[in-house]
């Protein structure tokens, strides 16, 4: 049965709202009106639990009463480890400034820094050569960076191999810290040589006001350090520059000649050798020996 106009019109109606849906998904991600449709994870979970633990067996070794070596630091409290060695505060005194001391692992002898900062505010680099810490010269009274008043926290580094001391800055006291801070904490952070803290704005900060808008210092450490030990010199890559010159000249090679295996001189008894002399020039020698060959044991 032939369609007509009006079912033909119906049937056109039907197949679009039928390719509406299958255009959603299609373009739908690429138009921005509709959202994109994102394809599902399964996950394979591995599941381990303490019931398929591996249980190493304990490998006995003829070690009896191993005596271990050990430095045993009294009356000190440890602040930081590095490998240049340890560095220790006066466990004693029962104020916030504390002496410092040094352990050199390599000298292996206990140094007085002759210094005493805030103790818990010690950092080191990983690769040790010097500390920073706080000196507090309220509670020291002492003016430790030359101000004139002894009413400030003071950022300062100490190296261990020349004992040089240098005042770095006044750190403010944080409004924002960090997770990992309490608020009015000071803040300095070392990584990688790299020194940053947040400047007071203020000398004495030493109260436990918070600066909501400190600026930040930005100090490569590794250029005060450079300045005391001196700058590492590069060990330079061998360089190797070839320069053209005349084509060398041909080195013959020399082919060994083959040497001459000398032929025995002939024996001949005293008594016979005025008849040995074959061709008589007066010695008997190979000749006269060819001539005897010759002559007496020729063919015939």
């Amino acid at each position: 049965m032939p369609l007509t106009r009006p079912m033909q019109q119906g049937i056109e109606i039907i197949v679009r709202w039928m390719l509406i849906p299958l255009a959603i998904l299609v373009f739908g991600g690429t138009t921005g009106g509709f959202p994109v449709w994102a394809q599902n994870v399964t996950p394979r979970p591995t599941i381990l639990s303490p019931a398929n633990a591996q249980r190493p067996q304990t490998i006995p070794t003829p070690i009896r009463n191993l005596r271990l070596d050990l430095l045993r630091f009294v009356d000190m409290r440890v602040e930081s480890v590095t490998p240049d060695g340890v560095v220790l505060s006066d466990n004693l005194s029962q104020v916030d400034n504390r002496r410092f001391y040094f352990w050199d692992n390599k000298k292996k002898v206990l140094t007085d820094t002759n210094e005493d900062g805030l103790s818990g505010s010690v950092i080191t680099p990983e690769e040790g050569g010097y500390m920073l810490y706080l000196h507090d010269e309220f509670l020291s009274r002492r003016d430790v960076n030359g101000d004139g008043q002894a009413i400030s926290v003071v950022l300062r580094m100490y190296h261990f191999q020349t004992g040089q001391r240098f005042n770095i800055g006044i750190p403010a006291r944080s409004a924002t810290p960090r997770p990992d801070e309490t608020r009015h904490q000071f803040e300095y952070h070392l990584y990688n040589h790299v020194l940053s803290f947040s400047a007071s704005n203020s000398p004495s900060n030493n109260n436990t006001q918070a600066e909501r808008n400190a600026p930040w210092h930005i100090v490569n450490m590794l250029d005060l350090v450079y300045a005391i030990e001196g700058t590492p010199t590069p060990t330079p890559s061998p360089t190797y520059t070839v320069t053209p010159g005349p084509s060398p000249t041909p080195t013959p090679t020399l082919t060994p000649s083959l040497t001459p295996t000398s032929t025995p001189i002939p024996t001949v008894p005293p008594e016979l050798r005025n008849l040995a002399d074959m061709n008589s020039d007066g010695k008997v020698d190979a000749l006269d020996l060819m001539l005897f060959r010759y002559f007496w044991f020729k063919e015939e």
